[in-house]
């Protein structure tokens, strides 16, 4: 999904107030809900966490599976669904057991630490790494080869500069080609049903976001650095002064 596809995805997070992952997670529930008529579903996302008693000098020591349980709505389309989406992620994150024991028990299983996760949908996006970041140390990022597939599908979405990039796998001992065809096409439409949303309001949307706050709440701080606080009245005023002092040094069209 190239260029102005995925530009208008990253506009569209921006105005939900949500991430690109949170946004596609949601377009992702809604199309595989319009495949399987079932608004209740289950996907496992890959979880790392840092062990503050074993490694504290890692940014993280180990990645787990952590099941997802989605309750969308019946009809309606991803951006509707999103606001269940965001709160059930949010929650998972920050109770991982429970909500391991929590889906484990709605499926009528026993819940337990090691278990591997509650599905065979797996959901991932891999964002974009400025490996310039390492120098002087040379680094490559690539996709690893997958010789075995332990679920039935994963979703395994990477940000490429102006591009998103979708593997989808799948096991061919469960799915057929025509129906990994399928789950596809039904992604792609709950997709489609989210990119209209932005075309009729072309405004820079952060900025548009910062004006309507400076309106709303002109004495609320809006920036803090050292000690010092800006309320939006004051970011207003410079935001306006920019444009004068860039024609001021000749910068123009």
């Amino acid at each position: 999904y190239v260029g102005a596809h995925f530009r208008t995805l990253k506009t569209l997070a921006a105005t939900e107030r949500c991430t690109r992952y949170q946004l596609l997670l949601a377009i992702t529930a809604v199309g595989l809900r319009d495949l399987s008529d079932q608004r209740d579903l289950v996907l496992a996302l890959p979880y790392a966490r840092q062990a503050q008693g074993r490694h504290p000098h890692l940014l993280s020591d180990g990645v787990l599976d952590l099941p997802l349980r989605l309750q969308l709505p019946a009809t309606e389309g991803p951006l509707a669904a999103l606001a269940g989406v965001r709160a059930a992620l949010l929650d998972a994150l920050d109770q991982p057991w429970l909500t391991q024991a929590r889906v484990a028990r709605a499926l009528g299983l026993g819940a337990r630490g090691d278990r591997p996760a509650l599905s065979g949908v797996y959901f991932n996006l891999n964002p974009a790494l400025d490996l310039g970041q390492f120098a002087p140390v040379r680094a490559e990022g690539r996709e690893g080869r997958k010789p075995g597939l332990l679920s039935e599908l994963i979703f395994n979405f990477h940000e490429a500069g102006d591009a998103l990039l979708l593997d989808l796998h799948y096991s061919s001992e469960r799915l057929s080609p025509t129906r990994a065809q399928a789950v596809l096409d039904a992604f792609e439409r709950a997709l489609a049903s989210v990119l209209p949303a932005v075309a009729a309001d072309p405004a820079p949307l952060l900025l548009s976001a910062v004006r309507r706050q400076i309106a709303a709440t002109p004495q609320r701080v809006a920036l803090r650095f050292h000690g010092r606080d800006t309320d939006y009245a004051s970011l207003g005023q410079r935001i306006a002064a920019i444009p004068h002092a860039l024609r001021a040094r000749g910068v123009g069209p």
